[in-house]
């Protein structure tokens, strides 16, 4: 079974483009919500070696690379 998260960046990704990375908005207000940081950096981290179009891996790895900034939290 997928985790929730899972299905809220894929949704996300869908709505991205190279201008606006709405992953990584999703990631954030994840983390506003309380969420543990490590356990969605470890969600966007699976997705993005699920992923095979080279867009979308981009749009996800720009989200991983910002997102790495809220671990040391």
């Amino acid at each position: 079974m997928p985790h929730p998260f899972a299905q809220i960046f894929e949704k996300a990704l869908k709505r991205s483009s190279d201008q606006e990375n709405f992953v990584l908005e999703e990631a954030r207000g994840l983390h506003k919500k309380g969420y543990s940081p490590q356990e969605i950096y470890d969600v966007l981290a699976q997705l993005h070696r699920e992923l095979l179009g080279d867009s979308d891996r981009e749009i996800v790895g720009e989200a991983l690379e910002e997102f790495a900034t809220y671990l040391g939290e």
